[in-house]
């Protein structure tokens, strides 16, 4: 039956080719792709067919300046991108994949060559350029997840001169920005040996004029022996 209705699809699109009404269809929908890179000088024509549908259901028509193939009584008619010699075109099925490939020589082999190189060159550029960004993107993310990392560490960023967000650090740094220099007089009671503040002076670029002594302990024991020399 099917068989049948491929031999009378493939009788009525020849008449119609014969009569000269070359028009471009795809019935069935088929995917198909040309190629003028893979082999230069050659037309490549890739078509993607079910790898069981039998071959018996195909019928190819090569023509110098289009391409006829009937697949189980559906037409694919296209419009070649060069003249090939048709006499010396063939076809070729893969037997893993069910594809069909057609490959036809060109008249003139440079033929359309300096647009597929400009082609080539521009899809090169494009690779390239999307190479960059996907590169671009991953060093942001590597960025942004370290930045994440050291904040959850408590740690700002490098150009931050407070690296610590700890209370101390906070306190250090307020204190510095507000007079300069940090004091610590009187951190350090007398009678342990600290200084003592005698007077106050004038602020001057953040720092405080004192004079100070330190405390002299005196010890008063008439029972030992005065120190030798």
């Amino acid at each position: 039956e099917f068989e049948q209705e491929q031999r009378v699809a493939t009788d009525k699109a020849r008449e119609r080719e014969e009569r000269g009404d070359i028009r471009q269809c795809n019935e069935g929908k088929w995917v198909f792709q040309f190629n003028e890179e893979q082999k230069p000088g050659y037309v490549l024509l890739d078509i993607s067919i079910q790898k069981h549908l039998s071959s018996s259901l195909i019928d190819v028509d090569i023509h110098p300046t289009y391409v006829s193939v009937v697949i189980k009584s559906k037409i694919l008619r296209l419009i070649l991108p060069a003249e090939v010699k048709a006499e010396e075109s063939t076809a070729k099925r893969s037997t893993t994949t069910g594809h069909l490939l057609l490959c036809m020589p060109k008249v003139d082999p440079e033929e359309n060559m300096i647009g597929i190189r400009a082609s080539s060159k521009n899809r090169a550029r494009l690779k390239k350029e999307e190479e960059d960004k996907s590169t671009r993107k991953k060093m942001s993310k590597c960025d942004e997840a370290n930045r994440m990392k050291n904040e959850q560490n408590g740690v700002i960023g490098c150009g931050d001169r407070w690296k610590d967000r700890g209370l101390a650090s906070e306190m250090l740094r307020e204190a510095t920005e507000r007079l300069g220099s940090v004091h610590i007089d009187g951190l350090v009671k007398p009678c342990h040996g600290g200084v003592v503040q005698e007077g106050k002076g004038n602020m001057r670029a953040g720092m405080q004029e004192v004079s100070t002594r330190r405390k002299e302990t005196v010890i008063d024991n008439d029972d030992e022996p005065p120190p030798l020399f």
